[in-house]
């Protein structure tokens, strides 16, 4: 998201009109009520910005849990594995 943002404001949009569209306005159209925006009752993750023109991450909250900081993870995640599927469908077919 950081990179569109960057081009949205580098292309004249204003920042916190860019910020909307990439929190609160996906979040509605997906009818995700709870979540997008600051206030009681919603859940929101948050993240901690220098400025409104290269969003660079100084702290991200995730479910109430510091997350990341300086753009670096703050606890070692446990990787995912996912199992291969064998039906999957074919995107290439002749």
């Amino acid at each position: 998201m950081n990179l569109l943002l960057k081009k949205a404001v580098r292309l004249g949009f204003d920042p916190v009109k860019a910020i909307r569209m990439v929190t609160v306005n996906v979040a509605r159209y997906f009818g995700l009520n709870d979540l997008g925006g600051i206030a009681p009752g919603n859940m929101a993750d948050l993240v901690v910005v220098e400025d409104l023109k290269d969003f660079h991450c100084h702290k991200v909250w995730a479910g109430g849990l510091l997350v990341a900081q300086e753009e670096r993870p703050t606890k070692t995640l446990e990787r995912i594995e996912y199992p291969r599927s064998q039906d999957a469908p074919s995107r290439l077919k002749a």
